[in-house]
Parts: C-alpha cells; structure tokens; sequence
C-alpha cells in the first residue's frame, strides 16, 4: 500500500512544481524576447538591461530551489533533523501557492513568525501531510464552485504540543462521511480523480512519524484540519 501511495503523491507532487515552474518559465520567455528585442531596435539601456538580467537570474534560483525540492520529497532517507516549524510551513505554501493560484484560490497566511517553533522531524514528511490537506481542499473548493474561495492556515503553540489549523469555505464535510475521510481507500471523488490515501497516509505519517495528532471537524466556513505535533521548545 505505502508504494502505491508514493506513487499517488508524487504524481500530485509533480503537478504541484508543474504549476509552480509555468509562471517563472514564462517570465524568463518575456524578459529575454524583450531583450532581444532592445538589442535588435537599438532600444537597448545598460540599467534596465542589468535589472532585467537580474530578474532572469531571481528567477532561475527560483527554479533550481523547486528542484532541491522535488529531490527532498522522493528521498526515502528517514533522517531525523531540528527544523524550524514555520520554515516548513513556508516550504509546503512555496509549492502549493501556484497551485491554487491556479484555480482562483486565496491563501490566508495567519502563521506567527515571531515566535519560532523548535521541531524534531524527517525533512519533507510534515510538507508531504500538508500538500496532501491543501490539496484535497483546493479539489473540493473547485468541485462545489465556491465563490471568493479561500483557504487559511494558522499555528498555535501550547507547552508541549504545536497545532496547526487549514481551515477552507468549502461548506464543510457532511456528518456522515466526516468519520471515515481517514479510513483506507475512502473517498467521494470518480476513480479518475485519486485513490483516497492521501488522507489516510497523511493520518499514518502524522501519528507514527511525527508522534502526533490528524483529525478533521467543521466551523462555519468549512472544514478545519487540525494537526497536533509536539515540539521542542
């Protein structure tokens, strides 16, 4: 089941950098036809040619940081390492924004950076839970057609354990199903669109890796989840 489940994720992971490196790609296409264009034309100015080189250059570290990304994610090393948690945060938005940009998404950013959280986890397991949770509310947002669709996170840390809220405006999970999102193979999507894991591994990986807590409930905008991990402050 686990490599059929890598292999569910790593597809939704290369959508993921597909829709992260269209954009940059674009821009290195418009910034160099525009040059070359100045150079044809006789337009050409050292400044504005400098920033724009420099913005090529911005963009192509952006590019190469995806890669180191995508490698991170298909390591099967289980190495345990002292991280801090809201850098982890901003590397799983990092590869979900453009995604969800994509579908006309907002991303309501509520993670406090001034309090840093100290945490003790493999690199790339926590990112893989939270891409799989913003997935799945960026496939149900889409599906019901939610006007001014929104999807936010937020932190809050206690003296022992640090909890992290994904909150959408999908309208929430109906009473009957919200017990089972977590079970093997559920799912209320066409055999065509996923395989149900991703909710279920994400489960697996927060409580046996991560030493935790995954669970789902509803607010008034929609449904909420809630992962609990200890940390090390």
């Amino acid at each position: 089941m686990y490599d059929h489940a890598k292999n569910a994720q790593m597809g939704e992971m290369i959508g993921n950098i597909a829709h992260q490196w269209r954009q940059p790609l674009s821009l290195i296409s418009t910034v160099a036809s525009g040059l070359k264009l100045k150079i044809e034309f006789d337009l050409f100015e050292k400044k504005d040619a400098i920033k724009e080189l420099e913005s090529l250059n911005n963009t192509a570290q952006h590019l190469s940081e995806t890669i180191d990304i995508f490698r991170d994610y298909i390591k099967n090393e289980k190495r345990l390492e002292k991280v801090i948690l809201q850098d982890r945060l901003d590397y799983a938005l990092a590869i979900i924004g453009p995604s969800l940009n994509s579908k006309h998404i907002k991303l309501i950013n509520k993670i406090d950076y001034e309090d840093k959280i100290n945490i003790e986890i493999v690199i790339g397991e926590l990112s893989q839970v939270l891409i799989n949770i913003f997935n799945n509310a960026k496939d149900v947002l889409d599906e019901k057609q939610i006007k001014d669709k929104w999807v936010k996170i937020s932190i809050k840390k206690s003296e022992k354990v640090v909890t992290i809220y994904i909150e959408d405006n999908a309208g929430g999970i109906k009473d009957d199903v919200l017990p089972k999102i977590f079970d093997p193979y559920f799912t209320t999507k066409h055999q065509s669109q996923g395989t149900g894991i991703g909710l279920y591994m994400s489960a697996q990986i927060v409580e046996k890796h991560l030493h935790g807590r995954l669970y789902a409930k509803n607010s008034d905008n929609g449904a909420v989840f809630v992962i609990e991990i200890p940390h090390n402050n």
